[in-house]
């Protein structure tokens, strides 16, 4: 990512391992890239991010 450095980032890999999600927290935001486009970055709020993965988790 192309941020100030992060203390951590949180990969997640599809089932074939090929494709993820990287994850990571730039205070007081995160930072969210897909690996096939890298040099795109979305920035959220942590709270939008829970309320989505919520609506996405919820039956």
């Amino acid at each position: 990512m192309s941020h100030a450095p992060v203390a951590e980032v949180l990969v997640l890999r599809g089932a074939d391992g090929n494709e993820c999600v990287e994850l990571a927290r730039d205070e007081p935001s995160l930072l969210l890239r897909e690996s096939e486009d890298p040099d795109r970055t979305l920035t959220l709020a942590p709270q939008a991010l829970a309320a989505y993965l919520r609506r996405l988790l919820t039956p």
